[in-house]
């Protein structure tokens, strides 16, 4: 029997078959990097934010980065049009990438310094600088969490 918080057969981050192994992966990974980096965090490079820069333009990006204003719609015929189900699926959907998001912004602003990332235009040494960062087991967290991430973003 597969886990579904709705025990519907139409759930679909972890109810289908075919992303279970990234989502898993995905979360996996993810914990593994915020737990073995959230040791190096130095609160001296959290605190170099510049505030200025993010309000108001950049709330009004991470406000739409959410998209839930787009789905509610079909979110709400696809959970058999329940309020409670549907505003339950949307906090939810809302609430764990935005606590999945604030843990690596406060993982990667903190845990590896500015100058260690340099200005290279090549994702694949950007990715092997911030491993090198969080260090240890996050070192090896980073690429399957990308892996990860586009598998499940590519199984639908």
């Amino acid at each position: 029997m597969r886990w579904c918080p709705y025990q519907s057969s139409r759930c679909s981050l972890f109810c289908t078959e075919r992303r279970a192994p990234s989502a898993g992966g995905l979360l996996a990974s993810f914990a593994a990097l915020v737990a073995t980096a959230a040791g190096r965090v130095d609160p001296a490079l959290l605190a170099r934010a510049d505030w200025g820069e993010v309000w108001p333009r950049g709330v009004s990006i991470g406000v739409l980065s959410f998209v839930a204003h787009n789905v509610v719609p079909t979110l709400f015929a696809y959970l058999g049009r329940d309020p409670a189900r549907t505003r339950a699926a949307v906090l939810l959907g809302t609430a764990l990438p935005l606590g999945m998001y604030s843990l690596w912004e406060l993982v990667a602003l903190g845990a590896v310094p500015p100058a260690a990332l340099g200005a290279s235009p090549d994702q694949n040494e950007f990715l092997a600088r911030i491993a090198g960062g969080v260090g240890g087991a996050g070192a090896a967290a980073v690429p399957a969490f990308s892996v990860c991430a586009i598998g499940s973003s590519m199984a639908g």
